[in-house]
């Protein structure tokens, strides 16, 4: 790692709704989680890109004040050595973040967070980054091995996967901004109720490419189980290529996985040069047990005293109401046959049988419905006073969650106004599955006019019936 000393570092404050979590073998003291990735490097080198990524939560460092703010300030050592131990190179630094109040360290999901690249000759090696907190004395050491492969090969190459909690369109010249995008790290790998969103950033070199016929390529997304068969395909599109090479960066919704051990397969097809290549990235998904040590999550059922117990034929309504997008016809014909107590047994037993956990306290499902359900209210209440649950997005939203990706053609001259979202890993619907909504008036009351989904409503051509002056219903 030669020219690491002469990589440049630089410190962003990275401010994240994210769970704390620890990296393998940190200490106790900071919740320090560490990550990498490597990258191809066009040209004639014999290194590779290597990005080394770690998060620290930022309500666990003391501040001090600082003029009229709070400081705090870390001491970050950087190490490789190779499997033998011999050390490769060091860098030290000092990291610095604040905030105007202390009240704002009481955001204990907000993360400091970093990307440091490198550049590295092929082989194994342990990664070591150490903090200590200046203030306090706290302190973190984490430790993993990891290994840099060998792209020098011509021919079609695909990096290392980077898992991400978000990506955001920025253009400020920091490592972690790539391609116009702030790609912010989930180093633990770990992904919560709160982030169910899988996202990632890969690159992909070596594909051919004729200007005059640039040809296609495929990029197929899926999670492997503990024992390496596929246990979900999120996706698999084809795009025209843009050149050369190309970035890959997009996320999933991991809802509908259980909670487990993980591995996110990449895979790119070169349809011209006849060609495939695959990368491997593990990661965790924690739903119950989050749920179940989150009081937050507790605390979402105050507003919702209904959803414990059934007292008034006011409560039996909303009730209704609220199952009404996730409940079959034949349960609500029952529901509806019910006096109050035989509808309070009628909803235990709903939940239950929906539980994706039932040997521990709290229903993940209920959970994420009710929180699912208060987010269409507060999101998608139309201008004519409809509720948001009641819209046709509140309802695909209480049904699915939040879309993997959204197309705004809002503002389009030669159309009415439309939206699109776009999911891959609705159950029992593989492939993409894409809801049209459209705003005929121009007042931003949107309803669905088309969709491949089941038992949604179709339209044969729709994009042209999309032109100015042409939907009908």
């Amino acid at each position: 790692m030669s020219n690491l000393l002469c990589a440049k570092v630089i410190v962003f404050l990275g401010l994240m709704m994210i769970l704390s979590a620890q990296g393998i073998n940190a200490q106790k003291s900071l919740g320090l989680s560490i990550d990498a990735a490597c990258f191809p490097e066009e040209g004639d080198t014999l290194e590779t890109l290597l990005e080394v990524y770690y998060t620290l939560p930022r309500s666990q460092l003391k501040f001090v004040p600082s003029g009229e703010r709070y400081e705090a300030a870390m001491d970050i050592t950087l190490r490789l050595d190779t499997v033998a131990g011999d050390s490769v190179d060091q860098i030290s630094w000092q990291g610095k973040t604040s905030v105007e109040d202390l009240q704002e360290l009481n955001r204990k999901e907000y993360k400091f967070f970093d990307t440091v690249p490198a550049f590295v000759r092929p082989g194994d090696y342990v990664l070591t980054v150490a903090v200590e907190d200046v203030n306090s004395g706290l302190n973190a050491k984490v430790r993993e091995r990891i290994t840099v492969p060998d792209y020098t090969d011509p021919g079609l190459k695909l990096s290392q996967i980077q898992l991400a909690y978000s990506l955001n369109p920025d253009t400020v010249d920091i490592p972690s901004v790539k391609d116009g995008v702030l790609v912010i790290p989930n180093a633990s790998g770990v992904f919560v109720p709160e982030n169910n969103f899988i996202y990632f950033y890969t690159e992909v070199q070596g594909m051919q490419f004729d200007s005059e016929d640039p040809g296609k390529f495929e990029v197929s997304v899926a999670a492997l189980d503990a024992t390496g068969k596929t246990f979900m395909q999120f996706y698999s599109a084809e795009y025209d290529k843009p050149g050369s090479s190309a970035v890959i960066s997009n996320g999933v919704n991991a809802f509908a996985l259980p909670d487990g051990k993980y591995q996110l397969k990449i895979s790119v097809a070169d349809f011209d040069a006849g060609k495939k290549v695959t990368s491997i990235k593990p990661f965790i998904i924690k739903h119950s047990e989050y749920y179940a040590m989150n009081p937050l999550m507790r605390a979402l059922f105050q507003s919702h005293p209904e959803a414990e117990r059934i007292d008034s034929e006011e409560d039996a309504e909303l009730v209704r109401k609220q199952i009404s997008h996730i409940a079959s016809g034949r349960e609500l014909k029952i529901y509806d046959s019910l006096n109050l107590e035989g509808k309070n047994n009628f909803i235990k037993d709903f939940w239950e049988e929906r539980d994706p956990t039932p040997n521990n306290e709290l229903n993940e499902f209920q959970v994420q419905h009710y929180a699912r359900w208060d987010y269409a209210n507060a999101s998608f209440a139309r201008r004519s006073y409809q509720k948001g649950w009641a819209t046709d997005k509140g309802r695909i939203f209480i049904m699915y969650g939040p879309p993997a990706e959204t197309d705004d053609y809002r503002f389009e001259v030669d159309t009415v106004p439309f939206e699109i979202w776009r999911y891959y890993n609705i159950p029992d619907q593989p492939g993409e599955k894409i809801f049209v909504f459209v705003d005929e008036q121009g007042h931003g009351d949107f309803r669905l006019f088309h969709s491949n989904a089941k038992d949604e409503p179709y339209v044969d051509n729709w994009q042209e019936k999309l032109q100015a002056n042409k939907v009908f219903r």
